[in-house]
Parts: structure tokens; C-alpha cells; sequence
């Protein structure tokens, strides 16, 4: 669970702009003055601006911005800088939530059976193999943490599949089995899978323009979007309740776990 009454350290990636700054900015209300968090991203100026507004709905916490993980090109040596310069900074806090938001949706232009190998594994890194290897390093590293608790954004496609959306189904489908299993072998840290609804974001965007299926990308077209803030305060409210079976999948749509 995740003790808002207490210090928390907040590690939130791909939190410069869209959904994962309405992470950031639904969950800073309710932390500690003594808390952390730690913004990630690929562009510093989009950063700044979500700490800034983190700053408005809550001066008593510390923010730091971190710029230097490329997921597309992540190795021993970048995860190391990241340790080095980041880590230190949240050792004291008592409880740890880590917010997986960062993702790309591939290209809906393209059917499954026509990416090439280096475009398969190059997308894999960036949704699937990047996050778990920051997960895992965040995780080892902040053990001392009391109470630990990973949320991995997750989406529909997680579980049913979408023409022109192989690759995002797939690797949603992947952070999902990966956490479902990390919640049986540590007991000691609670993992939700959390599906935020459909919202109007980049990747709807790009889907509604270039995706090659026309039912697909006529549904996308008509899709009622889920504000990004409701979505965000669903999650909030959840955490806070900690009602959910850990490894679990939550919808933005479902009942409230109890």
C-alpha cells in the first residue's frame, strides 16, 4: 500500500506531458511534505512544466527532473548514471509508488505481419524491456522502502486485440503477464495493472489518422473519451483504498476493488 500519511517517493516515467503529467498532478495533493518524486522523460522544458505545476498544488514536496533515459537506447551505463544521481535522493522516504505511464504506439499503419525484426525489437525495448529493467533497478535499490507499490499503465489492448495495433497490444499484453508474476514471487511489494480508459491523447490521435484498418480506426474516430484528470483521480482512489488483488487488472470502467 502506499502510506500518503508518510513520506513517499514518486518515480513517475513519461511524465512530461499528457496522461503522465495528470498522474502527477492527481497524486501530489495527497503526499507527505517530506516526500520525493522523481520526474522521467525524454525532454527536459515539458518536465519543468509538470513540476511546476506539481509545485503550485503542493510546495512541501521535492522535485527532481531526469532526462538522461533514452528508452530507445538504454544500456548498463545509463541506468548506472540514473542510479547514481537519482537514487540517493529518495532513500529516506517511507513508501515507494512507481508509476509506469511512458509508451509509443507503434505504427497502425502496418499490419502485424509486416514489421521487420529491428522494428519489433526496437519497439519491445522501448515499451517492455526499458521498463522492466528500470523497474527492477528502482525496486533493488529503494528495498529499504517500507512499503512498496508499482502501477503499470496498462490498457484494453492488454486484452483484446485491435487490428493495426499488434505491437501495443502485444507489449501491453507482456506488462501485464510481467507484473501478474512479480506479484507471486514478491509478496512484499503490491503491482496493479491499471487500464485508464480512452483519452485524448497523441497516440488516439495517430491511431484515428493512420490506422490501415478502416473499422478500427472508425471506432477510435467515435470513441467517447475519458477525461484525463477523472482517469488519474480513479487511480488515486484506488491506491488509497488498496482494495485490489495485487497483479491484478483494474479499468478505469470497473468497480472500485473491495
Amino acid at each position: 500500500m502506499v502510506n500518503f500519511e508518510d513520506s513517499v517517493c514518486l518515480v513517475v516515467t513519461g511524465a512530461g506531458r499528457g496522461y503522465g503529467r495528470a498522474l502527477c498532478l492527481a497524486v501530489v495533493p495527497h503526499m507527505h511534505k517530506k516526500s520525493v518524486v522523481i520526474l522521467l522523460g525524454r525532454s527536459k522544458d515539458p518536465l519543468e512544466q509538470t513540476k511546476l505545476f506539481m509545485l503550485q498544488k503542493n510546495s512541501s514536496v521535492t522535485v527532481y527532473i531526469y532526462d538522461g533515459l533514452e528508452c530507445s537506447s538504454l544500456n548498463e551505463d545509463s541506468l548506472s548514471k540514473f542510479v547514481s544521481e537519482c537514487v540517493p535522493a529518495l532513500s529516506s522516504t517511507h513508501s515507494l509508488l512507481i508509476l509506469h505511464n511512458c509508451g509509443t504506439v507503434g505504427k497502425p499503419s502496418l499490419k502485424g505481419t509486416d514489421y521487420k525484426l529491428l522494428e519489433a525489437n526496437q519497439y519491445m525495448l522501448i515499451n517492455f524491456s526499458s521498463m522492466v529493467a528500470v523497474n527492477n533497478i528502482l525496486l533493488k535499490q529503494l528495498s529499504v522502502c517500507a512499503q512498496k507499490t508499482v502501477v503499470n499503465i496498462s490498457s484494453l489492448c492488454a486484452v483484446q486485440p485491435s487490428k493495426g495495433l499488434s505491437l501495443y497490444c502485444a507489449g501491453k499484453a507482456a506488462r501485464d503477464m510481467f507484473f501478474r508474476v512479480a506479484a507471486e514471487e514478491c509478496l512484499s511489494v503490491r503491482f496493479l495493472n491499471y487500464a485508464p480508459g480512452p483519452m485524448k491523447t497523441d497516440m488516439l490521435e495517430e491511431i484515428q489518422s493512420s490506422c490501415y484498418d478502416d473499422v478500427t480506426r472508425d471506432m477510435f474516430k467515435g470513441i467517447q473519451c475519458v477525461k484525463m484528470e477523472d482517469s488519474a483521480a480513479k487511480l488515486v482512489t484506488v491506491l488509497r483504498e488498496d482494495k485490489f488483488v495485487s497483479g491484478s487488472h483494474v479499468d478505469y470502467f470497473d468497480p472500485l476493488p473491495s
